[in-house]
Order: C-alpha cells, then structure tokens, then sequence
C-alpha cells in the first residue's frame, strides 16, 4: 500500500470503532422481500395456422382437428350474428350473447359476420377486434378454433368459430 492509499483509508475509518472483542459476528442482510407473486393470464394458447390473410387458431391441447373441421367446403354453421356496422361494446355484447346461446342449446360451430372494413376511415375494424375477443379470456375459455369462412360465405367478412365441449378453466 502506498503512502496515498494509506492516506485514503484512514480519512475513510475516521469515526469507525473498532468491534469490542467476542463479538466479532456479522449478521448477514437479510434477504430482499420476494416479488409479488403475479398469476398468469387464464388464457388459452391459441395456435396460428396460415398466413395473415388467412389465418385460423386453434387451441394447442385440442390440436389442428376442430380448425380444419371449420375449413371444410360447407361447415355445418349452427348460430349466426351479424355485428358490422356496430361499435365495439355493441359487438363484444352481441358476440357474448351468442355464446351465452351457443352454450344454452349446446352448440358448437358459430359464425361471426363483422365485415371486411371496406367502409371504415382507416383499416377494418372489427375484424380485428372480433378475433382479438376470441383469443382473451372470458372468451377464449370456450374457444376451440376460429377462422375466416370461405371465399364463397364471405370470406375475411365473417369468422367461423368451433366451441369447446366444455369451457377450459
């Protein structure tokens, strides 16, 4: 140790007491609280399949079998609502009505018409919005798969959604 260094230090042990003998522990710091525990959102892992144009979800614990049921030729739809031209807490009631029906007559294959957007100001709308509904919780816990209907129903204008048998919890 230089001369500075030693200098240093004891203009730093200025006012420093020594430790009285046989007493020399040191309590260790204690632990810093744990963070708070946070719950991860009840959501559902849906799966895209496809591209944007056309992309479908399907829940990853049923696997792909309920989407491609949706995209066959003529899907055996069983309730309807037609939401375009709504605002979107008009069309989120409407779309938890319908499975609020889905779920009394123990249907499974819904079909959601929100529009293609052509009349928006900017880009579509609903389309986005509907689909953001199926993939969030309280939703979503019904939610089999989903994806646009085909060219001929109006394709990217209605989403076609398979329900579960039973909510997911």
């Amino acid at each position: 140790m230089t001369g500075d260094d030693r200098d240093a230090l004891e203009r730093a042990m200025v006012g420093v007491k020594p430790l009285a003998r046989g007493k020399e522990r040191v309590r260790p710091t204690p632990p810093p609280p744990p963070a708070p525990r946070r719950d991860p959102l009840p959501e559902i892992e849906l799966v895209a399949d496809g591209d944007a144009s056309d992309a479908g979800f399907y829940a990853r614990d049923l696997g792909r079998d309920p989407l491609l049921r949706l995209r066959r030729e003529k899907p055996d739809v069983e309730l309807c609502v037609d939401v375009h031209g709504c605002k979107k807490p008009e069309a989120r009631r409407e779309i938890e009505r319908l499975f609020e029906r889905a779920a009394a007559k123990g249907v499974r294959r819904l079909r959601i018409v929100h529009g293609k957007g052509l009349h928006s100001e900017a880009a579509p709308v609903l389309a986005s919005y509907v689909r953001e509904l199926l993939r969030i919780p309280p939703l979503s816990s019904r939610v089999a798969a989903f994806t646009f209907a085909p060219k001929h129903e109006s394709g990217t204008g209605a989403t076609l959604v398979c329900l579960r048998t039973k909510p997911r919890r």
